[in-house]
């Protein structure tokens, strides 16, 4: 075998270090015993400071991973957002379906150039991810950031999936459990998804069914919740009735008073 030189700049030793640092501690550390030391790397500098050796060291990158917990489904849940793919769905949706106005504020679309944001209800994309993290990691032992992801998409693009469009004091609203969303403004067959990954969903999931299954029950139409019911605030000024003239005089005065005020703390500043 032919012995490869080169001569590493910074950069390249930052990339190629924690190859070499594998190497030296399975040949130091993890050596078996019925092996000799031929089979590690060997790795010699010259005069010039230009590292020898004589193999290149082929990487095996292991994409499985067979534990997960809150922190991976949090991570896999952006990542989802990320895609190219999940952006496309979110912009057939909005200008292809006309899935454009709030389900809450009339008027409110994307035509009169206000914006509308798609939130998932009522699972949220989180559940989703962790739902077929659990399928995956029970089928085969492992799972797969970017298979997860694909799962997850294709739940979306088959209409498995609920989504309601809002405006974004709705979607706050929402978030902080301060507004209701009724099954009747959901779309997507959501039921369909509970019901092909029911043996996978978790305690939250299965409650959150349960919930939106008894609102719809309870109501037939959803109705206007309380915290958007048009309630003005009007100021009683008793008495008090001020004429133009009147109007002036108060400006003048507080301009007036102003205006003393300032030259008291001009007066108390010479001092």
């Amino acid at each position: 075998m032919d012995i490869i030189c080169a001569y590493l700049s910074n950069h390249d030793m930052a990339f190629l270090l924690p190859i070499f640092w594998r190497f030296f501690m399975s040949a130091f550390f993890d050596k078996p015993s019925n092996k000799d030391d031929t089979c590690a790397v060997k790795l010699e500098y010259d005069k010039n400071n230009v590292m020898h050796l004589d193999e290149v060291p082929e990487i095996e990158f292991d994409m499985r991973m067979t534990s997960v917990n809150d922190k991976y489904y949090k991570y896999v849940t952006r990542m989802c957002r990320r895609t190219p793919e999940y952006r496309d769905f979110i912009y057939f949706m909005k200008h292809n379906l006309d899935i454009n106005h709030c389900s809450f504020y009339e008027g409110y679309s994307i035509k009169d150039g206000y914006i509308i944001e798609l939130h998932h209800a009522p699972f949220t994309l989180y559940d989703y991810v962790e739902t077929v993290c659990t399928k995956q990691m029970a089928q085969q032992g492992w799972v797969e950031t970017m298979k997860i992801c694909e799962e997850v998409i294709a739940l979306h693009f088959k209409f498995m999936v609920g989504l309601t469009p809002l405006n974004p004091t709705a979607h706050e609203l929402v978030h902080s459990d301060a507004l209701p969303v009724h099954p009747k403004i959901i779309i997507g067959d959501w039921k369909a998804f509970y019901g092909e990954y029911n043996a996978w969903v978790s305690e939250s999931v299965v409650r959150k069914y349960d919930e939106a299954i008894a609102l719809e029950k309870k109501h037939d139409s959803p109705e206007l919740p309380k915290i958007l019911e048009y309630a003005p605030v009007t100021l009683d000024a008793g008495l008090i009735k001020l004429t133009e003239g009147d109007l002036d005089k108060l400006i003048i005065q507080s301009k007036i008073s102003l205006l003393e005020h300032n030259q008291e703390l001009l007066k108390l500043e010479q001092k």
